[in-house]
């Protein structure tokens, strides 16, 4: 088989969430990672990565609801790496946590439809907002589990 003949046509457009970092350097190829649908905001100040999901997303709502997230942008050198200068912060939790605990802080919707969510998921939320000390969606969740999980037979 031939090689096909080069053109000038520009190639082909890339799905649209994925994106290649162009200010790599070493030559090594540029690693790729997938926008949030959800939590790509434009005028965002800060991206987590949660491989290969990024989230850009506010710091000062992140810093509001968990401590951890407040003490971590406080420190210097916070997001040595950037993206259209912005700060990446590169977090160790699988993204679909990470987007679990983000609809919990940003829409109170998710918080009120507890009842909805499957114990898994529930769990999930829980983990992370113990992990980032996000109080008031931990404590909510607890007393959910309380509520449709007696621990006594008169409170049954």
């Amino acid at each position: 088989l031939m090689d096909p003949q080069p053109t000038s046509q520009p190639p082909s457009k890339r799905r649209r969430q994925e994106v290649e970092i162009e200010s790599y350097q070493n030559n090594t190829p540029p690693p790729k990672f997938i926008k949030s649908e959800d939590f790509w905001l434009e005028d965002g100040n800060i991206i987590l990565s949660c491989d290969p999901v990024r989230f850009r997303v506010h710091r000062g709502i992140l810093a509001l609801h968990s401590i951890v997230f407040k003490d971590l942008f406080a420190t210097s050198g916070v997001g040595d790496d950037t993206f259209e200068g912005v700060p990446i912060v590169t977090l160790h939790d699988r993204a679909k946590d990470m987007r679990l605990l983000l609809q919990m802080i940003h829409f109170r919707i998710y918080c009120q439809n507890k009842s909805k969510m499957r114990l898994e998921t529930l769990r999930r939320v829980l983990r992370m907002a113990r992990k980032y000390i996000v109080d008031k969606v931990y404590k909510e969740i607890v007393n959910y589990l309380k509520f449709i999980f007696p621990s006594t037979l008169h409170e049954h």
